[in-house]
């Protein structure tokens, strides 16, 4: 899944912006760290299946 693709399915609200401002935390920090721009992506395509999962089990 592509991180553009997953916004797309997930609604804006509060919590999603703060997800969103993490993941760039996140992503900023890997990269200070020596990890590359392509590990990082892929980070984050897990995290955002992961975040899509939970909120799909939260609404069954």
């Amino acid at each position: 899944m592509k991180k553009a693709e997953s916004f797309n399915i997930i609604p804006q609200n509060e919590n999603n912006l703060v997800i969103e401002q993490k993941r760039k935390q996140m992503i900023h920090s890997a990269m200070t760290k020596g990890i590359t721009n392509s590990q990082t992506l892929r980070i984050s395509e897990e995290l955002d299946a992961a975040i899509l999962s939970i909120m799909k089990n939260e609404h069954v």
